[in-house]
Formats: structure tokens, C-alpha cells, sequence
């Protein structure tokens, strides 16, 4: 009978698994149909919308996530337009009008599908859009506003909590502290007020989870909620014993985090630890004592029927693995582990248990993370939070102590950033993190993480240090002696282009910077550095000073310590060569240019077989000077001035014949690149034409130049194409 049973409980199970998957593969199958179309592409669209959220930025804009309330019909094909209706939109605005969650507005914009660049370890910005519902993203022209929230009835629960969150970060605004928008992060999970250089911070020393709403948060927050509620029990239900006022507690505390998580925008640390609370309530009732285990897999699968979408979130994982972590060593030593010990180990296990997942999921494992969190930790979760959140409870009872209370958690963050910053400062950018290792490395360090944890002796543990130690290994994908290989970093509308021999390695150009605080280098640019081959750098080059490709350079010597940069620190010198590993690299500037782009410092690759010109943003007037010094034939080619229509005139495209050409541009630019008319001159040739905008990053090898890598289809071949532009997809 126990076998039936067994055998029952594991096909129930098995069937269960196999129906959440095909629900979570529909649900995400819906979201990436639900978004917005190309028809939208192009054209201003008209309509009334709600605001969910609104986070004004210091750049002067405003960031929002809107709701699509009734879609006009100015502009646009009048289906098209009609299609949106109550889609979800994230949005740029630059406007004086004081925004807030749950207002109407009337806005006029422009807009396209979830889009984001792809590059090989960097993060995926489409996946995160989809996943958190958007259909679309774009930038407002113009708008008025029709109602604000806070003059109706509002009935929605979003809304109400959008507005108490809203009243909440005013409140932690006025109150006269140092770091109101990172205690606004702590209790309310408003995030969007830091600074870039908090973040940064943040990144370094692996405390970001400290300053998001995490499952440790609400963790607190039901702690609290409990610890409060069980002491006047006691007091009041004493002649019904303990257990009756344990129950009650925990009820109330289930409920206090519920509201909490719900307020903040109910993610999914913040359902798991809901969940888990739920069905330990659920057992106290019926007697029970589940495993931990057996509550986490159930709240693992609750939080996928009511959000299949999180699936697709690192955050998602991150949060389970760290439990199931904390599960795996203190469930079998919980009755030996005194509260000082357990915290010392509880943070070895976090690091020994997630930086296999840290590193195949995010790229980056922070070497700080262990002595940033031994002060940040206990700081934060048992004197800034409680302060926080009693301090603003009391704010509305009696003022001044709610105010002294919000100081001392404001100071309590002092003493935080004073510690990180010191960490930050003692060790160099480059020794600061590790990451970016295979899969296979990565299961290797995973599985020896798990023995390491186990219960056995320490002889079998100090052995699976071996294989953990493969996570400290440099990646190796470097070309063999006298071969190059070429990778042209998706960094929308801008340059960067990673060039490989077999012991050397060069990048020209870093991507743009922009007002936001969004570097292109740390985004995309180191990531690919460090997920393709060594971490090193030996030469940096700068085709020019604009900043869609020098923005980056600053954030890349910031990392790396590589001479003076050729363009920008060192003159670029017109015929200066130089020989890596059997390769020829050749400087091509023309200096005689009036214009900055025509004088851009350009790169002639070459071997006994291939040839390959980077061409920065040089015109019509350098391709003419600079076709003596270039060879006919080439096998690569970066197209001039990311294809604009005043380069790449005739005589410059049919003296070079490239086999690929590779246009860096962003998608759905406002500059049209690639022009209409340098797509056909380069089709005349027969060159096979790429872009980031649709194929992502792209990387061309001399060792097989008939191939191109693209990271978002995979590798294309140049006698399946030859002559046609992959420009649309490698379908279209």
C-alpha cells in the first residue's frame, strides 16, 4: 500500500509540474503576443491614459507607466491606433506638470514594441518588460492633464496603494533627512529616486537586496507585526493558553504582510514569503509540521499560477534559491546553531550557495558581498527597518518622536554607505567581482556548493572546494595563433567593437552615456568583455569624441588599466601599424577633414586570407581620400556613420565588395539608419547587410568568414543570404 501510495504522490506531482509549465509557456506566449505592433512604429498616437506609476527623474523627465484608457485617432492607421487600447506603456515624459499615480491624462507620442539590446552575459531589458506586463515603451510629445486622483472616489486597490506609497515618499521628503529616497526603497520599495552612483554602490559591495523590498523585508515586517500582536494576547487571553494567542498572532502578522507586500507593488520575494506565512498558518491549525521544504515547493507553485510571468525574472529565482540555501543547512543543525554563529554561517551559505546562480543568471559576483553584509545586514534589519516603519507609524500620533525615529534610521544608513564606501574604495574595480563562467562550470560549482553544505565530514567538504574553484577561472575563447575575430556590441545607437586575436584583445569605441545615468559600457559593453574571453583589455581606441562612442570610455579605464587611449588621450596616427599574434592592424585617418566624423580615427584588420575595416563615422569626403590606403574585396566591414545616407557613396562600396556588412544602430532610430539608399548600394555588391537593432550583438571570425554569430538567431550563413539584407530578421 506504501508503494501505491508513493507511486500515486509521485504522478500527482509529475502532472502538477508538467501543468504548471504549459501554463507559464501560455502565459508568457500571451504577453509576447499582446504587444504593440509595427504599424505604431513611426507615427503619433493620441489617447487618453491613466498613470500607474510616476517617478520624476533628475534629468527633468518623468518616468511613467501608464494604462492605455481610450486610444485617439489622430495619426496612424485607425486599427492600429484602435489595438492599443489597454495596453500598459512605460514611457518618457519632459514636462512641468506635477505627476502622480492614478491620475488621467491626455497624452500625444511615439512608441514601439518591448524592445532591448542583446549582448552575450548582459541583462535582457525585453524579457524585463515583458515580464512585468508592458506592451510597449516610448516617449510623450505632448499631454494635459484631464483629472488627478486625489479629486474623485478611488475604488481600485493599485491605485490606493500607488497613492499611499506617493504620500509616504513626500512624507520621508519633508521630514529633513540625508537619504529619504533609499529609505523610500527600504519600506515602500520606491526605488527610482537613487542615484546612479547609489546603485553602483550597491552593485559592488552585493547589497542590492537590502535596498529592494526582499523577502527579508517583509520578513521583518511580519516579525514585527507578530512580536506586536502576541505580547497583548498574552496579556488578554491568558486564561486560554499559549496557543490560542500564538495562532491569533500569527494571523495577524499573515495579514499585516500581506497588506504590506501589496503595497509595495506585491513582488515575488514578497509573495513567497505571503505564501509560506499562509501555509505555515494553515498547518498550526491542522496540527501539522510540515518540512520547510514542503512549504517553499508549494509557495513556489502558488506564486507561479497567480504570477506565471515571474518566472522569467531573476529576481524570482534568486529569492528561492537563497531559501531553499538557508533550508538545506539549517534544517538538519537547527537545534546546535546559536543566533551569532547562525548569522556568520547563514552568510558563507549565501555566498557558497548562489554565486553559481548569481553568476549564470545576473554575470557578476561580487567578492565584497561577505563583509558588506556582516555590518549592513544586521544594521538594516534590526534597527533601520523597525525605526522606519515605527518612526512612521508614530509620525501621525506624536510627530517629533516619529521624526527622531526617522533620523536614527536615517543614521543607521549613514553608518551603512560610510562601511561600503570604504569597501568600495580598499579594493580595485577589477578585483571587486567574478562571474561570467559557463553553464558548465557554473553546475559544477552549484553541485560542489551543495556537498560543501552538506552534513558530512570535513575532509569530503575541503574536496569540493576543487571543483568550486572553477568559478574563479577566466572564460577562454580566444582565435588560434593568426586568426581574429570580431564582436560588434549591441549597444543601440552608437559603436563598439570588441576585436579578438589569440592573446591580445582590442575594443574601439565604448557605447554612448546618457543623462539618465544609463552607461552603455557597464550595461553592455564590459559584460560582453568578460562573457567572450579573458578580462583584460590591451588597447583602447576612440574613432571619435561623440558620445555615442566615446561616452563609455571613461567607465572602461575605470576597469581597466590600458595606456593611453589611441583618439582620445593619443594623437591616431594614419598608417600606423602594429602586429598581434600574426595579425595586421592598420591605423586609416584622414586628418585633412574639416568634419569631426570625417577625421574619424578607422582600423584596418588583416591576415593572409581576410581583411576587415571598421570605419567609424566617416562621410562621403573621407571614403574618397581614404580608398588608396583600403584593399578591394574585404570580407568585413562596419558600415561608415552606422549607415547614414552621406556616407558609403558608390565608389566607396564597390571598391570594397564587403561579403558582411554590419550596421551598429539602434532600432527604430530617429536618424533612419540604415538609409534606404545605402542598403541598395551595398545589395549591389552582393554583400550579405546585418544589424544590431534586429540580430543583437554580432561576431565575425576569420576562421570561418562565410559565418556570422548573431545573438539573437544564431549563426547565418553567407551563401544562404548572399545578396539580401537580414535587416528585418533572417526570416523576412
Amino acid at each position: 500500500m506504501t508503494s501505491i501510495q508513493s507511486r500515486v504522490r509521485a504522478s500527482t506531482i509529475v502532472v502538477l509540474l508538467v501543468f504548471l509549465t504549459l501554463y507559464v509557456e501560455h502565459r508568457w506566449s500571451l504577453a509576447q503576443q499582446a504587444i504593440l505592433t509595427n504599424c505604431a512604429l513611426g507615427v503619433d498616437i493620441s489617447f487618453r491614459a491613466k498613470v500607474l506609476t510616476a517617478h520624476y527623474l533628475p534629468t527633468e523627465h518623468w518616468r511613467l507607466a501608464i494604462v492605455v484608457d481610450d486610444a485617439g485617432e489622430d495619426g496612424g492607421d485607425d486599427a492600429c491606433v484602435a489595438s492599443i487600447n489597454g495596453m500598459k506603456l512605460r514611457v518618457a515624459w519632459k514636462t512641468q506638470l506635477s505627476l502622480g499615480s492614478g491620475d488621467v491624462v491626455e497624452v500625444t507620442g511615439r512608441f514601439k514594441p518591448p524592445r532591448g539590446t542583446a549582448n552575450p552575459g548582459a541583462f535582457d531589458y525585453r524579457r524585463w518588460l515583458l515580464a512585468k506586463g508592458y506592451a510597449g515603451t516610448g516617449y510623450l510629445r505632448s499631454g494635459k492633464l484631464l483629472e488627478r486622483a486625489s479629486d474623485r472616489a478611488v475604488s481600485d486597490l493599485a491605485t490606493n496603494s500607488a497613492l499611499l506609497r506617493s504620500y509616504v515618499a513626500t512624507t520621508l521628503q519633508q521630514a529633513g533627512l540625508v537619504y529619504p529616497a533609499i529609505l523610500s526603497a527600504l519600506v515602500i520599495g520606491e526605488s527610482a529616486g537613487l542615484e546612479s552612483k547609489d546603485w553602483a554602490i550597491f552593485r559592488a559591495t552585493g547589497t542590492i537586496h537590502l535596498m529592494v523590498i526582499s523577502g527579508l523585508h517583509i520578513a521583518v515586517v511580519a516579525f514585527m507585526a507578530y512580536w506586536f500582536l502576541q505580547i497583548p494576547l498574552r496579556l488578554l487571553l491568558t486564561f486560554t493558553g499559549t496557543q490560542v494567542d500564538h495562532q491569533i498572532a500569527l494571523g495577524g502578522a499573515l495579514l499585516t504582510t500581506f497588506v504590506f507586500a501589496v503595497i509595495t507593488g506585491l513582488g515575488a520575494p514578497a509573495l513567497r514569503v505571503c505564501f509560506m506565512l499562509m501555509l505555515a498558518l494553515v498547518a498550526v491549525y491542522c496540527a501539522r509540521k510540515p518540512p520547510f521544504w514542503h512549504l517553499l515547493a508549494l509557495s513556489f507553485c502558488l506564486s507561479l499560477v497567480f504570477q506565471p510571468l515571474s518566472f522569467f525574472s531573476q529576481g524570482f529565482w534568486l529569492s528561492y534559491f537563497a531559501v531553499a540555501g538557508l533550508i538545506w543547512v539549517f534544517s538538519p543543525r537547527s537545534n546546535i546553531v546559536g543566533p551569532v554563529f547562525g548569522f556568520l554561517l547563514a552568510q558563507c551559505v549565501i555566498f557558497l550557495w548562489l554565486s553559481p546562480v548569481l553568476g549564470l543568471l545576473v554575470g557578476e559576483v561580487s567578492l565584497l558581498s561577505v563583509p558588506a553584509n556582516l555590518l549592513a545586514l544586521p544594521i538594516i534589519t534590526m534597527i533601520t527597518l523597525p525605526m522606519l516603519i515605527i518612526g512612521l507609524g508614530l509620525y501621525f500620533i506624536a510627530p517629533e518622536l516619529g521624526i527622531g525615529l526617522l533620523q536614527f534610521a536615517d543614521f543607521s544608513l549613514a553608518l551603512i554607505f560610510a562601511w561600503l564606501q570604504g569597501l568600495q574604495a580598499a579594493v580595485p574595480e577589477y578585483n571587486r567581482s567574478f562571474g561570467y563562467f559557463t553553464v558548465f562550470n557554473g553546475l559544477c560549482g552549484f553541485m560542489a556548493a551543495i556537498l560543501i553544505l552538506s552534513p558530512v565530514s570535513l575532509p569530503k567538504r575541503l574536496a569540493m572546494l576543487l571543483p568550486f574553484v572553477l568559478l574563479f577561472l577566466l572564460r577562454g575563447n580566444t582565435p588560434i595563433f593568426a586568426e581574429y575575430c570580431i564582436q560588434v556590441v549591441d549597444v543601440g545607437q552608437g559603436s563598439a567593437v570588441l576585436v579578438d586575436t589569440s592573446a591580445h584583445r582590442l575594443i574601439l569605441d565604448a557605447g554612448p552615456v546618457f543623462s539618465s545615468g544609463f552607461d552603455a559600457a557597464i550595461a553592455s559593453v564590459i559584460p560582453t568583455i568578460r562573457s567572450t574571453g579573458q578580462d583584460q583589455l590591451d588597447k583602447v581606441l576612440v574613432s571619435h569624441t561623440d558620445n555615442d562612442h566615446a561616452g563609455g570610455i571613461k567607465s572602461l579605464l575605470a576597469r581597466y588599466a590600458t595606456g593611453p587611449v589611441v583618439g582620445l588621450q593619443a594623437r591616431c596616427e594614419n598608417g600606423r601599424r602594429w602586429q598581434w599574434d600574426g595579425v595586421e592592424f592598420l591605423l586609416v585617418v584622414d586628418h585633412a577633414q574639416s568634419n569631426k566624423n570625417d577625421r574619424s580615427c578607422t582600423l584596418l584588420i588583416s591576415n593572409e586570407r581576410t581583411s576587415a575595416y571598421l570605419s567609424g563615422d566617416i562621410g562621403q569626403k573621407a571614403e574618397a581620400g581614404l580608398l588608396a590606403q583600403l584593399p578591394r574585396d574585404i570580407d568585413f566591414l562596419l558600415a561608415p556613420h552606422h549607415g547614414s545616407g552621406s556616407s558609403s557613396l558608390y565608389r566607396f562600396p564597390r571598391h570594397l565588395s564587403p561579403r558582411w556588412v554590419v550596421y551598429s544602430a539602434g532600432y527604430a532610430n530617429q536618424y533612419g539608419h540604415p538609409h534606404k539608399r545605402t542598403v541598395a548600394r551595398y545589395q549591389l555588391e552582393g554583400a550579405v547587410q546585418v544589424g544590431t537593432a534586429e540580430q543583437g550583438a554580432l561576431r565575425w571570425c576569420s576562421s570561418r568568414s562565410q559565418e556570422i554569430l548573431s545573438q539573437r538567431h544564431g549563426a547565418l550563413r553567407w551563401e544562404k543570404f548572399s545578396g539580401q539584407g537580414l535587416l528585418g530578421g533572417p526570416n523576412d
